[in-house]
């Protein structure tokens, strides 16, 4: 089963299960007045994606659900994942038993940690807004560099969930602050579950969570708060701590959601900031409250401000790798790619080659490749090459079940999708919309990258599609997603309307 339709199911599974809590069992979902369900999803999305197991606790607490429902397909997913939890040696029982405990410990230990590092002061009597960044990783920080750097007139502040937050803290813009964690009181009398239910070790997480970023929200008290994509138990319990301090949220746009999973169902924000008209749609299908707002994408930013870079004495190919995953990309599939290169250095001199490897790809193939014919073939990896470098350097991509095609659909780069399996494409599915080429052998691959570079009039049509479907999904292209994602924050700062 590819990990596209794994989430979808698992979504469907506890989405079922939630339901059945909510009407027979609704206290267990709150702490306080806060409603903890959505975070709860999220929580156990993630969790039972990597490990299947950990769902257990829920489907235990379900199982009279189990015996009621009369849908034979719900029943078999249930029994599915109770069947791969129940396939742990007895020492892995226990381990997982007492590991849900020691996460409890752990963030003791992380709140404690964070409370010791220096810790700034709010001067609230500068009269500058404050601009609120929640991040849960280094990767959301260098997401937020670009739009924080033309907040110059704010105050910026991050927030986070991280465990490793000293390093997060490195990371940042030197005239940004790291909020540290305030202390906090858990008002255990606001618990609805005691210690010995199912799901208390993660509802005692979820309130202890609540309640450290409550208390630095409180000393903070940012005019608004942004939030990176936002599908993490993390992202939904601060937006409800700051619903709670009256401070906006608003959502921006950093993901595809080729899944529409648990982390994109009925989220919190106020505002959801999306790249194009088509991803609202998306969006609003399964969190309609928010105010969605398309503002275009900041890739197209920087694909719109930079100069082509390709030579045009030869033809760039770029190749996007994905690692071995059995359910979608077996070693023989990727084999494909690297016979597809071999071919090409051996029977062309005037096609080169670019390599963006996935960050978790750790196949030597294509480095030795590199090595061996440094002239015709370039590894060009993150960060020292941006999505954009690569796009302006290339006529055509090719990969089998990535994302990325549809960014370079965007940017006017002709896809072509290896289709290895039933799952070799994900949303929003270019080739539906005749902006890509899909291919099913390594011979017509080689095929349609030759006429591509041979013949570009022929694609003229399919160019034409390609815009169609980059402004459908991805918005304007000219240059200003950044400075309108700048100015509709600066306006609900300052308690400005906006419209959506």
């Amino acid at each position: 089963m590819d990990s596209g339709h794994r989430g979808e199911e698992l979504t469907l599974l506890i989405t079922l299960l939630f339901d059945w809590i909510e009407e027979s069992q609704q206290a267990n979902l709150y702490y306080g007045n806060i409603y903890l369900r959505g975070a709860m999803e999220r929580y156990f999305y993630f969790d039972a994606m990597v490990h299947p197991e950990r769902l257990l606790p829920v489907l235990d607490v379900c199982k009279e659900w189990r015996y009621q429902n009369n849908s034979s397909e719900h029943i078999a997913i249930y029994d599915r994942y109770y069947s791969l939890a129940n396939q742990r040696s007895s020492c892995k029982k226990i381990y997982d038993e007492v590991f849900s405990w020691l996460r409890i410990m752990s963030d003791y230990y992380f709140h404690f940690k964070s409370r010791c590092r220096p810790r700034a002061k709010n001067m609230e009597g500068r009269g500058k807004r404050k601009i609120g960044f929640f991040t849960i990783s280094q990767r959301f920080i260098h997401f937020f560099q670009d739009i924080e750097q033309r907040f110059d007139l704010e105050e910026n502040v991050y927030f986070s969930s991280a465990a490793n937050s000293t390093s997060i803290a490195k990371d940042m813009a030197r005239n940004s602050i790291f909020a540290v964690d305030e202390s906090f009181k858990l008002m255990f009398s606001e618990f609805f579950i005691s210690p010995s239910h199912k799901l208390f070790p993660v509802y005692f997480r979820l309130c202890f969570f609540y309640q450290r970023i409550s208390a630095t929200l409180h000393y903070w008290k940012p005019d608004v708060l942004l939030f990176a994509e936002g599908t993490s138990h993390y992202d939904e319990l601060a937006a409800l701590s700051a619903s709670q301090l009256n401070i906006p949220t608003v959502r921006l746009q950093s993901g595809r959601a080729a899944t529409l999973h648990s982390g994109y169902r009925n989220m919190p924000f106020d505002t959801m900031l999306c790249w194009g008209d088509a991803f609202i749609d998306r969006y609003r299908s399964v969190s309609p409250k928010a105010m969605h707002i398309a503002c275009g994408s900041p890739l197209m930013d920087e694909v719109a401000n930079s100069e082509p870079t390709n030579n045009h004495n030869s033809k760039n190919l770029i190749i996007f790798t994905q690692p071995v995953a059995m359910e979608i990309i077996s070693e023989q599939d990727y084999l494909i790619l690297v016979q597809l290169v071999e071919y090409l250095i051996k029977h062309t001199n005037k096609i080169n080659i670019l390599i963006r490897m996935h960050p978790i790809d750790k196949n030597t193939a294509f480095y030795e490749l590199a090595r061996a014919n440094e002239q015709r073939i370039k590894i060009v990896n993150s960060p020292e090459f941006s999505l954009a470098n690569i796009m302006n350097m290339g006529e055509c991509a090719i990969a089998f079940a990535s994302t990325t095609l549809s960014e370079a659909a965007a940017c006017g780069v002709i896809p072509i999708i290896l289709k290895t399996s039933n799952q070799h494409s994900y949303f929003p599915y270019p080739e539906n919309h005749g902006a890509a080429i899909v291919v099913e052998s390594l011979d017509t691959a080689i095929e349609r990258i030759v006429e591509v570079m041979t013949n570009p009039d022929k694609f003229v049509e399919m160019r034409r599609n390609m815009q169609q479907f980059s402004y459908q999904f991805f918005g304007p292209s000219d240059g200003g997603s950044v400075n309108r994602v700048v100015k509709l924050v600066r306006d609900i700062a300052n308690n400005k309307e906006t419209d959506g």
